[in-house]
């Protein structure tokens, strides 16, 4: 085994150290392909079409949340309901997916963990739910409602979005991605 090398400078940082030590054991950079822009979404390269666009609809709901918050009001929260109405105004001919397939495709998302069952009010946040299946399981009408944590950053996934092909979908539906209206 290499040794790594002590740091010589009070600037090294704790990342440099993590990128000597990923590049000694022959790492890409950050330990993740270098073509994709965030790691922690490198997995979405292998979402399916009704994936990718509930994971745009995600990103457009809460850009456009951010600007009500920033006039002082609460949004409401992240729903299905509100994800497959936001996907009703994506108009292009391609990438188009009827409901059943986008439900089908938000229970498998759930599993990933890629949108988490919210709080409730029972005091425990959005990993309460973990490892319990039960949640998956529910009607369609408490499932449509019930409150969505999206665990990443919407600048990750726009990011992501402009600058690389992690996202397997048509040109129209990554431009219907990137707007908020």
């Amino acid at each position: 085994r290499e040794k790594l090398a002590e740091p010589t400078t009070p600037d090294e940082t704790f990342e440099s150290i993590l990128l000597q030590s990923l590049a000694s054991m022959g790492a890409s950079h950050a330990g993740t392909d270098e073509n994709v822009s965030c790691p922690r979404l490198s997995f979405m390269g292998n979402l399916s079409g009704p994936q990718v666009a509930l994971v745009f609809s995600a990103r457009r709901i809460l850009t456009r949340d951010d600007s009500i918050t920033s006039q002082g009001k609460i949004p409401n929260p992240l729903t299905l309901s509100r994800l497959l109405k936001d996907y009703q105004s994506y108009t292009g001919s391609s990438n188009r997916y009827k409901r059943e397939t986008l439900l089908r495709a938000f229970t498998q998302l759930l599993e990933m963990d890629v949108f988490r069952p919210s709080s409730d009010h029972s005091g425990a946040g959005p990993l309460q739910y973990g490892g319990n299946r039960a949640v998956y399981e529910l009607d369609s009408h408490t499932l449509k409602n019930l409150p969505l944590h999206f665990p990443y950053s919407k600048e990750e996934v726009t990011d992501t979005m402009k600058s690389d092909n992690t996202f397997v979908c048509s040109t129209a539906l990554r431009d219907w991605g990137l707007k908020t209206n």
